[in-house]
């Protein structure tokens, strides 16, 4: 029985829960959206940027492609590589390096999260290596091998990223040709049904390495590289395809599991098919419909829906004269009877005439596109097309080209479902079934507005940041701070979301610590300008909690940080606003690795309890104490032992005193912030000696059992004036009690620099930590991964320059013209075009 309703997939079923592209001219999703809703294309010549810094000398007689601007770019301070070293990487690998770690923080998981688990890397076929890379043959005539090998075999690709990224499930190259992206998703589908994996991260990178192509001059018979340099899929005037680069993963994880887990779906594979010509070609090379028709409906057959169910299909379309009819020839065959039931033809487009050609990736570009399809409940226009084919033979109540920007409407409730097509030159075909997530809300146009501004904004400042590289690195030291010094947000207005519904929106109290990081104070700011972008599309209904949850557990943290404590995302976008700035005067930290010197010693001062006033009731400091308890597991062992000693109704304000104490002892030490050294004095030096195992809890509380307890006598200055004269000078002093004789006293022999910072809440106590550059250990001293993952914009890479030299002999000039049914340039990999 087919599955026609909006009903949760079965249990083969896999969640897109992450993905990260590059394309022409969009690598986030508001320059994407641009480009597809409007019907644009990406395709042009040669960027000078890119010759200028790969060492190409730019011609009219190149031909025009879907180019990336700079092949060039790569942090290899993040992956602990050395200059030497990342030169002699293959750029697609390199690229690849840096889209696995950003799928992984688009599923709102750390890299870290994945390490030494179950997850797999399976990469598409790319071509063969860079040129620049190929060693000269030796003395003896023999190929050298070395670096260049590991740098650019194509085995490395997924070899490099599991050994890098620790990932220890399979690390494969799926080779079949255009094909190959979605037989990697096919074959990563079918490991995790059989639970071989518990994750697997699909992908790859075409880019062409070497000389640029020089212009077809002639497309031949079967209109195989347009000569025009534009891909027109399924148009009149479609004369062939052209190049087109790029790429990208999708994290892909069980369905059951993802929504067991709080993951983002960003779409769900529900079928997928691999098929073989065989012999119905009538060449090696010439597709067959009866091919293509029998994968597509073995790709339904396997989802359990429907035809009459697709909505959508992204075609393999490259806009060559011969293989376009011959495809829909073989879409009319399974679709034909579903369309003259419904009464509703099948939309079909192919994302290639806005991108060009990315042979093996091309079923990544045809997925990309569908999920940003689904993110807008629309179908986006075939660029590129005007009028069909008159070969197409189509059949209007059958199928029908995208030719504008349409809504796709759900059908009476049903998933909106798509089916995406590629189909390799050697006779592999596949085909998958996606369909969008349960709880898919379209992108409101003021959402749109505001990603358009993270491209704006970012792209600025990425280009700002870019400009001041040279091939070895920043010009200005990463370890430069700002000028100014970062002031921790004020204790948090105790506003609440109305009925309403207008508002922040969480569902816990205030008080939420925001870090985030960065390998360099400029691309702190720019992720600053995409979160504050974010948040200001729609402050009321930005899931607050969920976004501090993820930036603190699901992330890497850097070594240029800031982190506020906010009680809403009013106070969140007024911080966000000022880092963003490029004159921002604030001083970041300098952070502990570019120096070299390890965290600042700590040290906590628990002063004295003050005399409560008459009638001051305990139970708001009891209620935040256990609002503490309810947030670190460490705060609530100490409460649940103290009240097991003592109901809190019976606390006297000073054994409150010493359980909040030794509460926040416990929750720092769970952090991993374990101090040098604790100042005490009065009610706290008996927190003191239970924190430093001379006393127990239970001893604590009885020597301040009275409920008429008076504060201690004034510090010993002489002592105190001893202890700061030991002190390093980049000691952090916390402040547990601000306000107490303690205090005071120990400010008056401190620097006014190192004065002890105020922290009366864990949360501002965690906040300056971070800030000090403190490894603080967030999933120990939370206790839990994130309740939910969501998705937020991820972290900059600090790139530089890399590119080693070109070899004398293969020079710069450009390569010869690919001709009809051959491959392309050497060392770019064929255009296996169709």
């Amino acid at each position: 029985m087919s599955r026609t309703e909006r009903t949760p997939p079965d249990e083969r079923a896999v969640a897109v829960i992450g993905l990260a592209f590059e394309l022409p001219g969009c690598s986030d999703w508001a320059a994407l959206l641009d480009l597809l809703r409007t019907g644009r294309t990406a395709v042009r010549p040669f960027p000078p940027r890119r010759a200028a810094r790969t060492g190409a000398t730019p011609s009219p007689d190149h031909q025009e492609g879907g180019w990336i601007d700079d092949i060039t770019g790569f942090d290899h301070r993040h992956f602990g590589l050395s200059p030497a070293e990342a030169r002699r990487i293959d750029p697609r690998h390199r690229r690849l390096l840096q889209l696995a770690v950003h799928t992984i923080e688009h599923a709102g998981y750390s890299p870290g999260e994945l390490r030494g688990r179950n997850a797999a890397v399976l990469v598409a076929a790319s071509g063969g290596p860079d040129p620049v890379l190929g060693p000269p043959p030796g003395p003896d005539g023999r190929p050298l091998i070395g670096p260049e090998l590991a740098g650019s075999s194509p085995a490395f690709a997924p070899g490099r990223i599991a050994y890098l990224l620790d990932l220890r499930g399979g690390a494969l190259v799926i080779d079949a040709a255009c094909a190959s992206f979605l037989v990697a998703v096919h074959e990563a589908r079918r490991k995790l049904a059989c639970e071989e994996h518990e994750l697997v991260l699909v992908g790859g990178y075409q880019m062409l390495c070497g000389p640029p192509p020089r212009r077809a001059a002639d497309a031949g018979d079967l209109g195989l590289l347009s000569p025009t340099g534009r891909c027109r899929p399924f148009d009149e005037r479609a004369d062939g395809t052209t190049f087109g680069e790029g790429g990208g993963f999708v994290l892909l994880k069980r369905y059951a599991d993802a929504i067991r887990d709080g993951d983002v779906v960003h779409a769900v594979i529900t079928g997928s098919a691999v098929r073989h010509d065989g012999g119905r070609r009538s060449g090696l090379t010439t597709p067959s419909p009866a091919g293509q028709a029998q994968v597509i409906s073995a790709a339904l057959a396997d989802s359990g829906a429907d035809p009459a169910s697709i909505g959508y299909v992204e075609a393999h379309g490259t806009g060559t004269r011969i293989g376009d009819p011959i495809e829909v020839q073989g879409l009319t065959s399974v679709f034909a009877d579903a369309a003259r039931q419904t009464g509703c033809p099948l939309t079909v487009s192919s994302v290639k005439g806005h991108l060009g050609y990315l042979e093996g990736m091309a079923g990544f570009a045809g997925l990309v596109r569908v999920i940003a399809q689904f993110r807008t409940h629309e179908i986006f226009p075939t660029a590129q097309f005007r009028a069909p084919n008159p070969l197409l033979g189509l059949d209007p109540a059958t199928l029908r080209i995208a030719d504008r920007r349409r809504p796709w409407p759900d059908r009476s409730g049903q998933s909106r479902r798509a089916g995406i097509s590629a189909f390799g030159i050697s006779g592999t075909n596949a085909h998958l079934i996606v369909e969008e997530p349960l709880t898919a809300e379209p992108l409101t146009a003021e959402r749109l507005t505001a990603e358009r501004l993270i491209v704006e904004e970012a792209v600025t400042a990425e280009r700002h940041t870019a400009e001041r590289h040279t091939d070895e690195g920043p010009l200005a030291a990463a370890g430069s701070p700002l000028t100014g010094e970062p002031r921790l947000a004020h204790e948090p207005r105790r506003t609440r979301t109305g009925e309403d519904g207008r508002g922040p929106a969480r569902t816990d109290p205030g008080d939420h610590l925001v870090p985030l990081s960065a390998a360099s104070s400029d691309t702190l700011r720019t992720l600053a300008a995409r979160l504050r972008a974010v948040i200001a599309a729609d402050p009321a209904g930005f899931p607050l909690a969920d976004a501090a949850d993820v930036l603190a557990l699901g992330r890497d943290h850097q070594a240029f940080r800031m982190a506020w404590v906010v009680d809403d995302t009013t106070q969140l976008l007024a911080e966000l606003t000022t880092l963003a700035l490029p004159d921002h005067t604030g001083r970041l930290p300098a952070p502990p690795t570019a120096t070299g010197a390890l965290p600042p010693p700590l040290v906590l001062t628990m002063g004295d309890t003050a005399e409560p006033e008459p009638g001051l009731p305990l139970s708001p400091a009891l209620a935040r104490l256990r609002t503490d308890a309810a947030r670190y597991p460490g705060c609530a062992r100490v409460l649940a032992e103290a009240e097991r000693l003592l109901p809190a109704t019976r606390w006297s304000p000073a054994q409150h005193h010493v359980v909040r104490l030794v509460a926040h002892h416990a929750v720092l030490a769970g952090f991993g912030a374990v101090p040098e050294l604790v100042l005490a004095h009065g009610a706290g030096a008996r927190a003191a000696r239970v924190v430093r195992g001379q006393t127990d809890l239970a001893t604590a509380l009885t020597a301040t059992d009275s409920p008429s307890h008076r504060p201690a006598e004034p510090p010993n200055a002489t002592a105190l004036r001893k202890v700061v004269a030991r002190l390093h000078p980049r000691t952090t002093v916390i402040d547990l009690t601000p306000g107490t004789a303690l205090s005071n006293a120990l400010n008056t022999h401190l620097p006014a620099d190192r004065a002890a910072r105020p922290c009366a809440s864990l949360p501002l106590a965690l906040c300056l930590l971070y800030r000090r550059g403190f490894d603080l250990k967030w999933r120990s001293g939370l206790g839990r991964a994130p309740h939910r993952r969501i998705e937020l914009p991820v972290t900059p890479f600090d790139e530089t320059h890399c590119r080693p030299a070109p070899q004398a002999h293969r020079g710069g000039q450009p390569g010869p013209p690919c001709q009809p049914g051959q491959p392309g340039q050497p060392g770019q990999g064929g255009l296996p075009i169709r």
